[in-house]
């Protein structure tokens, strides 16, 4: 075994010590408490909805590529009833295709929209797969993962507002569906059924176009704190009860 000179060894202790105080340091660090969450969204209001011109325009204010990745990451956790993922997310980046589903006052270069497509919605002699109309689960799962990508889209700061299917503000001058613009001839396919809890429990895939129906747009972007709150500008009845 080579032998460590003192000046060798000296220094391979200075490198211990402080790698074991750099330890230190991290394990004195508070963990993360997740209750805080709640309170920090609702101090900062960023729950809100407001005007089509509340997002801040520019590239800077636009979510990163890291960031939407780790919030599309997050809604694939979704818990949908019986691990069924009967669902699509389409991430439109490009501000003419967010312009072309919304209208032009509602994105500009700052936001990302999301496209949510459902199945289960579609009459099983409409569907292509001849997949069974199951509306309540259908609208379950792709309700609540949106809520998933809202939830992670507020973690980071951003805000967003929903688009429901008949509210896009393009729909009279287009002379297509969403499903045909954005999911025609894409080639999309979507794995019908698979339980995040169970690694590899997939249950084979189907095609986008003929089976998924458009539900809601998602813009996400920065807010602007100057805007004028118009849907949510009013109180927050706390409809909830404890069962009797």
């Amino acid at each position: 075994m080579k032998k460590l000179n003192l000046p060798t060894l000296a220094l391979a202790m200075i490198l211990a010590l402080a790698a074991s105080s750099q330890a230190s340091a991290l394990d004195s660090k508070p963990a993360f408490d997740p209750s805080q969450f709640t309170g920090w969204v609702q101090s900062n209001g960023i729950w809100r909805t407001v005007v089509k011109t509340s997002f801040k325009p520019g590239i800077k204010n636009a979510p990163t590529d890291e960031r939407l990745k780790a919030i599309m990451k997050f809604a694939s956790l979704t818990p949908t009833s019986t691990g069924k993922t009967d669902y699509l997310l389409v991430v439109l980046k490009n501000v003419d295709q967010q312009a072309d589903v919304l209208g032009k006052e509602a994105v500009n270069d700052g936001t990302i929209t999301v496209l949510v497509f459902g199945d289960r919605l579609l009459p099983a002699d409409v569907s292509v797969g001849k997949h069974a109309q199951q509306l309540d689960r259908g609208y379950y799962n792709v309700g609540i993962a949106s809520g998933y990508v809202n939830l992670a889209a507020l973690s980071f700061g951003y805000g967003t507002h929903f688009y429901m299917t008949s509210q896009y503000a393009a729909k009279d001058a287009r002379k297509m569906t969403i499903e045909d613009a954005y999911l025609k001839d894409k080639g999309y396919k979507y794995t019908f059924g698979f339980d995040a809890n169970k690694q590899g429990d997939a249950k084979g895939q189907a095609d986008a176009y003929g089976n998924l129906k458009f539900v809601c747009a998602i813009v996400i972007g920065t807010l602007d704190e100057k805007a004028q709150t118009t849907v949510t500008d009013h109180g927050y009845p706390e409809n909830w009860v404890i069962a009797k």
